[in-house]
């Protein structure tokens, strides 16, 4: 092995691994740049991929005469990424890992032409994702070279972003992973840029430096905050250098609570009154945990039965049902007596 590709071994074995089970959005549509961008996809030879493909990643299965018989087709397929790729690289602001992990992550499809789990979905996608690599590593060169012109072509007004975020609504016990993705609203080319969650701090694995970013998935569980009776989500910001800041809130679906009280309110007699108030998702049907206020007191759990007891004269208070964990608004099941 020669000290270049043991160099290169010792780099690969650091690197973030592309995401190949996350999809990252790159539009056919989007302008191509006016820069040339030498050997955008310089990456190993095909005599060298199964030695490295073994090597820097354990692919020991690779074949190489699948890579001989299809290699020519396979790399005229990887042409539209490069080209892509390209454009990313002479965006101003973006960053050649950034672009990397959006395209090549993009380029695997290519593999989807072989029926899946069949030996030729398996040997491309080994030959494509070593290929890739040797992308990832000779890359840095490359985005070098095409920053002059990156730079002479970059914007001098103020632009606007297009946002894409998946999933697009979240339920109210939402607990997994949100990817937010930002297009120049011009260009259709993706761009590098920062999330922030209100009052909140949040790590992404899946991002190179761990912070929040665009084309990236982040944990989220949902946290809403109470605004008197109702609750709210909080905002989310999105950031870049010379683009106008979209600001919106976390998009987690409203849902007010399904609510019976027995008896009614009309129904309740002076003395003591035995009263059950259900609270249940509108939509799973499911009991929900909450607390039943009447007036400023609480009552207690709903769901479950409590005593209320109504002395001669006195007029019924409001009784209001408030969600345990601020996941739904207040719903008042009896108004107070006029």
């Amino acid at each position: 092995m020669s000290r270049a590709i043991s160099a290169l071994f010792l780099i690969a074995v650091t690197l973030a691994p592309l995401h190949a089970a996350t999809p990252q959005i790159f539009p056919d549509d989007y302008k191509p740049t006016p820069c040339a961008v030498e050997n955008v996809c310089a990456s190993f030879t095909r005599s060298e991929l199964t030695g490295l493909g073994a090597r820097m990643q354990g692919y020991t299965n690779m074949s190489q005469n699948w890579i001989d018989a299809h290699w020519d087709k396979l790399l005229t397929q990887t042409q539209p990424f490069c080209k892509k790729l390209e454009t990313c690289y002479t965006t101003a602001g973006n960053t050649n890992m950034f672009c990397n992990d959006v395209v090549l992550t993009q380029m695997m499809t290519i593999c989807d032409q072989f029926p899946a789990k069949s030996s030729d979905h398996e040997q491309c996608f080994l030959m494509l994702r070593t290929f890739a690599t040797g992308v990832d590593l000779k890359s840095w060169k490359t985005f070098e070279a095409a920053q002059p012109c990156a730079k002479a072509n970059a914007p001098t007004a103020t632009r606007q972003l297009d946002l894409i975020m998946k999933p697009a609504t979240l339920p109210p016990d939402f607990d997994g992973k949100i990817i937010i993705y930002a297009l120049d609203k011009e260009t259709r080319v993706p761009m590098k840029s920062a999330i922030a969650v209100e009052g909140e701090i949040i790590y992404s694995r899946d991002a190179p430096d761990g912070t929040l970013t665009t084309s990236y998935p982040f944990p989220w569980r949902s946290k809403l905050r109470r605004n008197g009776s109702e609750v709210v989500a909080p905002m989310v910001t999105v950031t870049r250098p010379g683009y106008e800041t979209i600001a919106f809130r976390m998009p987690v679906e409203a849902r007010k609570m399904a609510v019976t009280m027995t008896p009614a309110q009309n129904k309740l007699k002076r003395g003591k009154n035995t009263v059950t108030v259900t609270a249940k998702d509108p939509v799973t049907g499911q009991p929900v945990e909450a607390r039943v206020l009447v007036g400023e007191r609480d009552m207690g759990e709903a769901n479950q039965p409590f005593e209320l007891e109504l002395k001669r004269g006195e007029k019924p208070a409001e009784i209001r049902v408030r969600s345990s964990f601020d996941r739904y608004n207040d719903v008042v099941v009896g108004p107070a007596a006029p």
